[in-house]
C-alpha cells in the first residue's frame, strides 16, 4: 500500500496561503495520511539464548583491527545452519586516520570469539568447547567467513559456491 501523492499534494495547496506555509502543511498532510494508514509493524521475535558480547580492542594505524569480534547464531530451529558475522565496532573518541583507534566490538549472538589480527580464532576454555559442540552439531555455516576460512576447512567443512555457504563434508 502506498501513499497517493497527487492526493496528498492537492490536499497540500488547498490549505496553503503563503509559500513559507507550504513545509509546515505538506509536514501536517503526511502526518494525517500516515495516522489514516494501518499500523504494519510485526512483533520481534524472540531471541533465544542470545547474550551481549563486547571486545575492547584498537585500530592500527595502518589500517585493520588487532582483534575482532565473530558472532554466530543459528538461523533455524533445527540448529543446523550457523549464520557468522562481526560485531558492530564503535569508535571510543572521534576516529583519527593514520592514528591508533580505540574501539569496541558490541553484538548480540548465540556465541562469540574473538578473531586475532593473523585470522586465527582465540578462545577461553570455555568458549572453544561451545563453538566446537556449535561447529559439531551445524551442517553449514553462512555468512562473513573469509577470515576464518581456513580454521572453518579443519573443523571438517567444504565451500559450496551456489549456495554461498560452508557445508559439512559427507
Amino acid at each position: 500500500m502506498s501513499y497517493d501523492k497527487s492526493k496528498m499534494m492537492k490536499l497540500v495547496w488547498e490549505k496553503v496561503s503563503c509559500r513559507s506555509d507550504f513545509s509546515k502543511v505538506m509536514k501536517q498532510v503526511w502526518a494525517e495520511e500516515k495516522a489514516k494508514r494501518p499500523s504494519t509493524t510485526t512483533p520481534k521475535k524472540q531471541k533465544s539464548n542470545q547474550k551481549k558480547y563486547e571486545l575492547e580492542t584498537y585500530e592500527y594505524a595502518r589500517g585493520g583491527f588487532h582483534d575482532e569480534l565473530i558472532l554466530l547464531s543459528w538461523t533455524d530451529s533445527t540448529k543446523k545452519q550457523l549464520a557468522a558475522d562481526y560485531a558492530n565496532k564503535s569508535y571510543k573518541e572521534r576516529r583519527r586516520p593514520g592514528k591508533q583507534n580505540d574501539l569496541t566490538f558490541t553484538g548480540e549472538a548465540d556465541a562469540a570469539f574473538r578473531l586475532n589480527y593473523k585470522g586465527r580464532p582465540q578462545f577461553d576454555w570455555e568458549t572453544k568447547e561451545q563453538i566446537e559442540a556449535m561447529m559439531a552439531r551445524a551442517q553449514s555455516i553462512s555468512g562473513n567467513t573469509f577470515a576464518w576460512k581456513d580454521w572453518i576447512r579443519d573443523m571438517g567443512f567444504k565451500w559450496d559456491g551456489g549456495a554461498k555457504a560452508w557445508v559439512k563434508k559427507g
